[in-house]
Order: structure tokens, then C-alpha cells, then sequence
């Protein structure tokens, strides 16, 4: 039996991290690319930045412990959307003592 528990006490310290995440993502287009790899997602910290027309496919919004962890996170779930480019709405900024958040749209290139 303590070898159950140690099990579930290295379990429980290996998701605490994952729990730290919060994040949104909200589809804003039908279109459903296949997904790629996050590091397949090239990151822009605003539209202007961009010099190719592109098509949203979501915006996201999420939280986590450095900016590094963010952006990954949003990375991921714009490649798990299909996106190749997550572009900042506004730059990952502080969010009191628990972190910081990233808001960003979740794109592809425009066909054509």
C-alpha cells in the first residue's frame, strides 16, 4: 500500500504544474486546418508585424506562471487548431503576483 501511495503522491506532484495553466480558446472560423506541431507556430506581437494576408481561426486567452509558459501554451493551442501563427493582441503583460497573460489571434495564411 505505500508504494500505491508514493504512486499517487508523484502523480499528483507532476500535474500540480499543468493546473497552474488557465486558458480560452474560442473558434471565430469554420475552417478546420489540421492540426501541426506548436513548434510549427510562428509568433508575431501584433498584426502589423504580419506582412501576408492571413484568416483567423480563434483567439486565445490564457495564464501561466512566466511568459515562456504562456506563449507556449498559446502556441499549442493554436497549433492544436490548426493555426500557424499566433499573432499578439497585446504583448504578454503581468497579471498581479499569479502570472502572466497572453492574448492573441490564432491565424493561417490566406489561400491565394
Amino acid at each position: 500500500m505505500a508504494a500505491h501511495a508514493r504512486f499517487a503522491s508523484l502523480l499528483l506532484a507532476l500535474t500540480l504544474p499543468a493546473c497552474a495553466h488557465k486558458s480560452y480558446y474560442k473558434e471565430t472560423n469554420k475552417l478546420q486546418p489540421a492540426a501541426v506541431a506548436a513548434d510549427k507556430v510562428t509568433v508575431f506581437s501584433g498584426a502589423s508585424e504580419v506582412r501576408r494576408n492571413y484568416v483567423e481561426l480563434g483567439r486565445y486567452r490564457g495564464k501561466a506562471p512566466s511568459v515562456k509558459e504562456a506563449v507556449d501554451a498559446a502556441k499549442a493551442a493554436c497549433g492544436k487548431a490548426g493555426g500557424t501563427m499566433l499573432i499578439h493582441s497585446k504583448l504578454p503583460y503581468k497579471a498581479g503576483e499569479r502570472g502572466y497573460k497572453v492574448e492573441a489571434v490564432c491565424a493561417v495564411l490566406a489561400q491565394g
